[in-house]
């Protein structure tokens, strides 16, 4: 049986806090093969070396598990951060929002 695994844990914390979700072979197979049509459309550039002799051209290969892992648990890094910072984000407008007064303005009677 396969897995996912994300874990946490701050320097204070007894332990980790681990989130593990188990799945088939079958379907960690069809998670990977999302990844890399996902973040690796185009295959992995490998450039040549033209100074060899004879030349090697550059090419194209397939991802490795590994590299299609790491791509796809960027992304949710970057969905945690982007999400922490657009809370904070509006957190911060709010309390600034209510620091203002508003202006008030009175018609004037002539």
């Amino acid at each position: 049986m396969a897995y996912i695994i994300l874990a946490g844990k701050r320097d204070t914390d007894q332990g980790e806090a681990v989130n593990k979700m188990g799945m088939s072979d079958a379907d960690y197979d069809r998670v990977a093969y999302w990844g890399a049509k996902t973040y690796f459309p185009s295959g992995v550039s490998v450039p040549g070396d033209p100074a060899a002799d004879p030349p090697i051209p550059d090419s194209v290969r397939m991802p490795t598990g590994e590299e299609v892992f790491k791509a796809i648990t960027d992304r949710v890094y970057g969905d945690i951060k982007r999400e922490v910072e657009t809370l904070f984000l509006r957190e911060a407008e709010e309390k600034a929002r209510s620091s203002v007064l508003p202006i008030e303005l009175v018609p004037s009677v002539k």
